[in-house]
């Protein structure tokens, strides 16, 4: 199961990891969150779609006219915009990629690092797959944190920016294992003019088998794009949706 941006920065907190400071909001409650985020800020749709980004989904604003206005563009448009999540802005010096996840050929977790972040990591392993850095971790004795520096160096990083990132990787693993996630995903993940290190998005995929596990995320329809996709996920049933007739 995906889970909201939100909810994703909820657990990376708990594990550690810096996120920026945000309020979540529906339509009747938006004013109260610009009023305690304040500006400038960015407001994030919360849906499960990917390419929010490129799809306009996510604003920038710098004054409470323009926070209103754009505010109600987003809960208007057809992408069934339900909840906001204002999130104060960030001076940002660089974007950096970074996910774990599972890689089944070798029966193992892999980080997945680039120093290019704010992009689709897949375009990116076509067109320059050598900006992609892998580590696979084994899954019994874990991520160590020699691997975690040596990711960070990897990334080009340098100075007092090594140290942070690698515990953002430590963190990271730590919350893929412990969520039985499927995917855990920053991308990007800032750092800040004033070297801060920061998760500027965030993804979490949680394996639907370990979900008795985790009663904080139960299945609901807003989790699933139509009727027939949750109904087949109540029932434990794989569902794949393919375009044309039959």
């Amino acid at each position: 199961m995906k889970l909201f941006e939100y909810q994703a920065k909820e657990v990376f907190r708990k594990y550690g990891i810096p996120v920026p400071r945000s309020q979540l909001a529906d339509r009747e409650s938006i004013q109260d969150a610009l009023n305690t985020v304040g500006f400038p800020c960015v407001l994030k749709s919360q849906v499960l779609s990917g390419g929010r980004g490129k799809a306009g989904l996510i604003r920038m604003v710098k004054d409470g006219d323009d926070a209103v206005k754009q505010a109600t563009e987003l809960f208007d448009s057809p992408h069934g915009v339900r909840r906001i999540l204002v999130e104060e802005a960030v001076d940002i010096a660089a974007e950096l990629y970074l996910s774990v996840t599972l890689d089944p050929v070798a029966a193992t977790a892999v980080v997945i690092a680039c120093a290019e972040g704010g992009v689709e990591i897949e375009t990116l392993a076509v067109t320059a797959p050598d900006k992609i850095i892998r580590e696979n971790v084994d899954i019994d004795r874990g991520l160590h944190p020699f691997q975690a520096r040596d990711i960070a160096y990897r990334m080009g990083l340098e100075g007092d920016q090594v140290k942070p990132v690698a515990a953002v990787i430590t963190k990271l693993y730590a919350a893929f294992r412990q969520m039985d996630a499927e995917l855990a995903e920053i991308n990007p993940l800032f750092i800040t003019t004033d070297g801060a290190v920061i998760a500027g998005d965030g993804k979490l995929v949680i394996d639907d088998n370990a979900l008795s596990r985790h009663p904080d995320f139960g299945l609901s329809r807003e989790y699933f794009e139509s009727d027939a996709e949750f109904e087949a996920a109540v029932d434990g049933i794989p569902y794949l949706q393919f375009d044309g007739d039959i």
